[in-house]
């Protein structure tokens, strides 16, 4: 073979590495795994599904030194800043509390009869374990010594900005290859081989060839820049309008000022250098250079804890050599059982991380799905504090509650200085919630600042969820900032004349082409199914049923080759979102879109077609955008716990710029899962400036110091504490505020309404008792009262004004109006709401306003939400007893107004008991194959009361079902996973009614059942077998006392009764009619 031969062939070698280099240069196609919440647990191919088992005792993080021979170990107790895990008395109590563990270990696989596999041990802030068990063997460990509850653990996703319907933020991808694309690749390719073949030819010494392949070369390479051009590609750079180098979020509260220290004399800042950010969420992108160990602006980070965590740690079991840990990532861990990928795949971990301590990054960069491509400076809120990455997503996407705690777990042994948790779902009771509200209660007493995401299920009242719902975190709303991604519909031709309509979108514009309904095509909402082919027409999708970028797919597929997103409901642009669709697309508001459907119409009547353009995206600076409450934003009231105001704080969650996991490089997202993170940042920044202040002071100072100026529309509707907190965070007076409030945890724990409301001594410690930075009242009753103590931690004496803010009918007073605090020195105020001429059952909002008389601090400001009501009285009464003849009393009642309360009944229960088989099919009970009871029961008019109970003692779970006869609809239901289950009807219709009583649980033969039934009428009232007292309160509070009088009440006889209350309000007649139970004990 000759050189020439030799030469040309290593050439040609050389060729296809790089043609072979060369395809993936166009990106594919990056699969999003962000979904909706679900509130139901795993469920195994076994049946079983994971729980979660509390076990007696306080974790090591609250136990305070109760059993002889043990410590104190929580660091308030122990008189320490932080937990010591490393103390002998903390190595001593976890040797106790594993013991205690065993020994539980052994006498459930006692009862089950089968051995317990612990998934996940916990002591640090919980004290239990996690295992996989069916639903009978959780019912049988639920009454194993030791145990205090068994729950199903709840499996979720991150936070999503319209639920059910996914994509769950603004996702930005990587496109399939359209045909442009397609062309570009081939050619990009023959350019190589030209080049190459030219290179060869050159070699050999062929002149003449080789300027032919150089000339091909050439004219490919223009096909492919003309291949590259043409509309389907935009670059826009994006020049933020700010005097720093950070993201609009973080520039719109303020964290540059934070950063230089421009507020403070002389000036001192921080940037979050030594502070460690946990983030507990779908893991994080370690090859993004939001999280390198040199910034963007050259900071090079230290790592303040001298070593490295999980994955990143080569003494660890886990550790992935693979994994680039460095100075500014010290940590990464993968809590989720099934989970092998150590690496964020999802995008959300990693999104989130970047935007509460992300570097400094210059030209991040993101492809849109049609081309569109965006570059801009981006940063964190902290961009030089430390991250460590709690991964606790399962391997089908999902978030498993198990892991969730070991993260908190791992990260308070991390001894981080903050969490930021951007999930959540459902709503559970704090005090008694094992994944969220039990651990980060023992987190934030070890001394971690935890913020939350408030929930993306807004704009409705009480959407706010868990854990964003719980009064000790940090619940946070999203805002919008100033940075707008407008798109612009332009009319053309015989429309010429008519108003441009603006609207939302990360998109690229189309040029003039007919405007159509999709709505004329069979298919208003564009969820696949027209009637007709489009061609290539700009489509009008109305929002709803699928989506939003789900629409846009149909529409291309079906020949279209814009889209325009319509809003259906009434309201302002709040509601519109910047999506990136496959493509050009626009979301325009109500308003634009009806008048745009008539504009429509008026030119099909003229026999013509309307016609338009998308000019493309443009990203603008409009200061009237900013800190507007965004429309998914989740509200408030509280449900679960009324008297505690949710969410606490806003900050901008809209059009959030950040990276995502390595294959999707960057992202816009919107969602409180964006919000969350500003929040986090700012408490890293705090935990700087200020180390010694605990995490509620810091809560209070974040909130008392927020900007007020809130609006939930573009046209200034104010915001209410239901929609933003206190406000929207103001990253450098939260770092000045001087007059704080700080609460023990103990004083959580004792503050439950469910132990204490309705008992003697009840009112010494309520929700309401809790020295919080907000004022509210779920039940208020005439009149509403609180009392706060405020400590002056600044070094100086200080002097403070207060003033009000009232609502209509609504009068605040503050005692004292004016005092003055030595350093360190602590008040006392008294805050009265009077709400006795308000309208009842309506929220009324006022505010409280602390201003110090100098003006060399910040003015400190407190929400308040009081919701006047006829009555406070309990929602049920249950009594359990073996005596005929006696009573029982609830303390604490109030009423306003003359008050009426009668006594009906009592009534005895009809009693049956079953032998009942498993059914069969317990998702359906209604097949009638088994397994279910079927009763019947008449309801005369006037009826108060419907009860139904049932129990066994044999099957550890039956479920119950209660409706009117003609009618498959469930009227009530009662399936709680146990035995004991129990429906009330109030004011229940006339007519017969079906109970449907089912074995739910599996493998059961003749599992004895007993039933309950009974109606209480309005004629039972004056019955000799119930009477109250007093009938005519005139005092508040007051004690009702219920006394019975009946023949027999034997173990598991039932009595039933109402006891009714009316109240001659302001607003009439108000009537509240309690089910009363009397059971035999």
């Amino acid at each position: 073979m000759n050189q020439r031969s030799v030469m040309r062939g290593l050439v040609w070698r050389v060729f296809l590495i790089v043609a072979l280099m060369a395809l993936p240069v166009v990106p594919v196609m990056a699969q999003t795994v962000i979904g909706g919440t679900s509130s139901k647990a795993m469920i195994t191919e076994q049946g079983e599904s994971r729980y979660i088992v509390q076990l007696e005792g306080q974790p090591l993080a609250l136990y305070q030194g109760d059993i002889p021979g043990y410590a104190a170990t929580n660091p308030r107790a122990a008189g320490t800043d932080r937990l010591d895990l490393s103390s002998p008395a903390a190595q001593a109590y976890s040797e106790y509390l594993s013991q205690q563990r065993q020994l539980f270990l052994s006498q459930a696989e006692a009862v089950l009869g089968a051995p317990l596999e612990v998934v996940h041990a916990y002591a640090i802030t919980f004290n239990g374990v996690s295992v996989n068990l069916t639903a009978a063997q959780a019912s049988l460990l639920g009454k194993v010594p030791g145990v205090v509850r068994v729950q199903q653990e709840q499996v979720i996703k991150p936070r999503q900005h319209e639920s059910g319907k996914p994509p769950s933020e603004t996702i930005t991808r990587h496109a399939p290859l359209n045909n442009r694309q397609r062309m570009t690749a081939v050619t990009l390719v023959l350019v190589v081989c030209a080049l190459c073949w030219g290179a060869a030819e050159a070699l050999c010494r062929r002149r003449s060839a080789t300027l032919m392949w150089w000339g091909i070369a050439v004219v490919l390479t223009l096909l492919m820049a003309a291949c590259g051009s043409g509309g389907d590609h935009k670059t826009v750079t994006i020049e933020w309008p700010y005097a720093h180098d950070c993201s609009p979020g973080v520039a719109w509260i303020n964290a540059p000022l934070v950063w230089y220290g421009a507020l403070f004399s002389p000036p001192f800042g921080t940037m979050g250098e030594g502070v460690v950010v946990g983030i507990i969420d779908t893991g994080i992108n370690p090859h993004n250079p939001s999280f390198f160990e040199v910034g963007g602006d050259g900071y090079e980070h230290d790592n303040p804890k001298g070593k490295f965590y999980g994955v990143c740690d080569p003494d660890n079991p886990d550790y992935d050599a693979d994994f680039p840990c460095n100075n500014k990532l010290i940590g990464a861990w993968v809590l989720a059982d099934d989970r092998e990928i150590n690496v964020d795949t999802d995008g959300h971990g990693s999104h989130v991380a970047a935007t509460a301590a992300g570097n400094i990054v210059y030209d991040a960069a993101v492809t849109l799905d049609s081309g569109y491509y965006l570059s801009a400076i981006i940063s964190g809120v902290a961009p030089h504090a430390n991250i460590i990455s709690y991964n606790t997503e399962k391997a089908d996407g999902s978030l498993s509650g198990d892991a969730i705690i070991a993260a908190i777990e791992q990260a308070v042994m991390d001894e981080v200085d903050v969490i930021n948790m951007s999930l959540g779902g459902g709503k559970a009771n704090p005090w008694t919630d094992t994944e969220y509200g039990l651990p980060l209660l023992a987190a934030q007493e070890a001394g971690i600042h935890v913020a939350v995401a408030a929930g993306n299920d807004g704009p409705g009242e009480e959407t706010v969820d868990t854990p964003g719902i719980i009064p000790w975190l940090t619940s946070v709303a999203a805002t919008t900032h100033d940075i707008c991604y407008v798109n612009t519909l332009e009319f053309v031709d015989d429309d010429a004349d008519k108003e441009s309509i603006s609207g939302l979108a990360l998109s690229l514009g189309y040029d003039a082409a007919d405007i159509v309904y999709a709505g004329d095509y069979g298919d208003a909402t564009c969820t696949g199914s027209f009637n007709g082919l489009f061609d290539g027409q700009i489509v009008i999708c109305d929002r709803g049923d699928n989506a939003r970028t789900e629409k846009a797919e149909h529409v291309e597929a079906n020949g279209g080759g814009a889209m325009i997103m319509a809003e259906v409901e009434p309201g302002g642009k709040t509601a519109l979102i910047a999506d990136a669709c496959v493509i050009p697309s626009v979301h325009i508001a109500y308003d634009d879109a009806e008048q745009l459907k008539v504009w429509l119409n008026e030119a099909a009547t003229a026999g013509r077609t309307l016609r338009g353009l998308l000019t493309g995206t443009e990203a603008v600076s409009d200061s009237m955008a900013g800190d507007i409450v965004t429309g998914f934003s989740s509200r408030g009231a509280n449900s679960v716990v009324p008297e505690i105001i949710k969410p606490d704080i806003a900050a901008p969650g809209a059009n959030i710029f950040a990276p995502v996991a390595e294959a999707k490089g960057y992202a816009v997202y919107n969602g409180t899962s964006m919000a969350s993170p500003h929040v986090a940042g700012v408490l890293a920044l705090v935990k700087g400036l200020h180390p010694e202040w605990s995490p509620a002071e810091a809560q209070s100072a974040i909130m008392s110091t927020s900007w007020t100026d809130v609006t939930t529309d573009y046209v200034g509707t104010a915001a209410t504490p239901f929609d933003c907190g206190a406000g929207r965070i103001n990253a450098p007076l939260a770092m000045r505020s001087v007059l704080l409030l700080d609460e023990q945890t103990d004083a959580f724990r004792l503050a439950d309404p469910a132990n204490s409301s309705w008992a003697e001594g009840g009112l010494d410690s309520t929700p309401l008792t809790l020295n919080l930075s907000a004022f509210g009242d779920g039940s208020c009753i005439g009149q509403s009262q609180w009392t706060r103590q405020l400590t002056n931690v600044s070094e100086e004496v200080t002097r403070w004004n207060v003033s009000v803010v009232n609502a209509e009918n609504l009068s605040l007073s503050v005692v004292p109006d004016s005092f003055e605090l030595a350093a360190g020195e602590s008040i006392e105020l008294q805050v009265t709401a009077d709400a006795a001429d308000a309208p009842l059952n309506e929220w009324l909002f006022g505010r409280v306003v602390i201003t110090e008389e100098a003006g060399r601090v910040p003015t400190e400001h407190f929400p308040v939400a009081v919701y006047p009501q006829a009555f406070s009285v309990p929602e049920t009464l249950e009594v359990v007893s073996d005596q005929i003849n006696a009573s029982a009393s609830w303390y604490n009642l109030q009423t306003f107004g003359g008050t009426q309360i009668t006594a009906y009944g009592l009534v005895a229960a009809q009693q049956t008991q079953e032998l009942m088989s498993s059914d069969p099919t317990p998702a359906d009970y209604t097949n009638d194959d088994g397994g279910v009871v079927w009763l019947t029961v008449d309801v005369p008019e006037g009826a108060l009361a419907l009860y139904v109970d049932a129990d066994s003692q044999d099957s550890p779970d039956i479920d119950m079902f209660v409706g009117q006869q003609g009618s498959d609809e469930e009227i009530g239901v009662s399936a709680t996973g146990g035995a004991d289950e129990s429906v009330t009807i109030m004011n229940p219709e006339a007519g017969q009614w079906w109970i449907a009583v089912q074995n739910f649980a599996s493998d059961r033969v003749d599992d004895l059942v007993t039933i309950r039934y009974g109606v209480v009428n309005e004629a039972d009232a004056g019955l000799a077998t119930l009477t109250v007292t007093p009938q005519n309160p005139v005092t508040n509070p007051f004690v009702l006392t219920t006394q019975w009088d009946v023949p027999t009440l034997e173990s598991g006889e039932y009595w039933y009764g109402v006891v009714g209350i009316d109240v001659n309000s302001v607003d009439g007649l108000q009537e509240k009619m309690i089910p009363l139970r009397v059971m035999g004990e």
